[in-house]
C-alpha cells in the first residue's frame, strides 16, 4: 500500500502536468468543450486526451487504494463458560455477584441453605441448585429475557423456561412466608406502612 505522501506527490504533480497542459482550463472545462471526434488531424488534441484519461485513471486507482477499510462488525467475545461455571465465576468476585445477582455472595449462599434445606429446591437432572439460583436472580435482577439467558447458559428455551419456573415454585412459599407476615402484622396490603 502506497502512503500518503507519495499519493498526494502524485496528485499535485498530475494536477500540475494536466494544468499546464491545458493552459488554465480547469480538466472538467477540457472535458466540456472537447470534441472527441476521432476524425480528428490534431495530434496534440489526442495526446492530451490519452494523457488526462491516463492521470484520472490512475487518480481515481490511487484515491481507490487510498481509501479506509470499509468498517467491520467487531463481534464481542463470550467465553464459552457452561451455566455452573459462569455462576462460580460471579461469585467468587464480590462486585461482579452484586451487579449481576443483586446480592453480596455470602447471602446468596444464604438463600440458597433456606431454599434447599426449608422449601424444597434440589437439583435436577443436569442443573444444580446453585446454578439455577443463580440464573434465577440474574434473569430477575437484571431483567434478562429467556432469549438472552439462552444465549448466556447455552441451554435450551424449554429448560430455561423450567429452571425459573422451578427456582420460583421454592421461592414462593419462602417470600410469602418473608413478606406475608410481615404484611399480616400491618394491617394487610391496604395499610399504609
Amino acid at each position: 500500500m502506497i502512503s500518503e505522501v507519495h499519493f498526494l506527490m502524485f496528485l499535485f504533480s498530475t494536477i500540475k502536468i494536466i494544468s499546464t497542459f491545458c493552459e488554465g482550463r480547469t480538466i472538467m472545462e477540457h472535458h466540456i468543450n472537447h470534441s472527441y471526434d476521432e476524425d480528428s488531424d490534431n495530434s496534440s488534441e489526442n495526446s492530451f486526451t490519452e494523457l488526462a484519461n491516463v492521470a484520472l485513471a490512475v487518480g481515481y486507482a490511487m484515491s481507490a487504494m487510498m481509501a479506509p477499510a470499509p468498517p467491520t462488525f467487531k463481534h464481542v467475545l463470550v467465553p464459552d463458560l457452561t451455566g455452573r461455571q459462569w455462576v462460580n465465576n460471579v461469585l467468587s468476585n464480590q462486585n461482579k455477584c452484586f451487579l449481576n445477582f443483586r446480592v453480596q455472595p455470602e447471602n446468596f449462599y444464604k438463600l440458597h441453605h433456606i431454599l434447599t434445606t426449608y422449601y424444597g429446591l434440589q437439583r435436577t437432572r443436569d442443573i444444580s441448585t446453585e446454578e439455577a439460583l443463580g440464573l434465577f436472580l440474574w434473569v430477575m435482577g437484571t431483567k434478562q429475557s429467556m432469549r438472552q439467558m439462552h444465549e448466556r447458559m447455552r441451554r435450551g428455551l424449554g429448560t430455561c423456561s423450567m429452571l425459573i419456573q422451578h427456582v420460583l415454585t421454592a421461592m414462593m412459599p419462602f417470600a410469602d412466608a418473608v413478606v406475608g407476615s410481615r404484611w399480616r402484622t400491618r394491617g394487610g396490603v391496604n395499610s399504609p406502612f
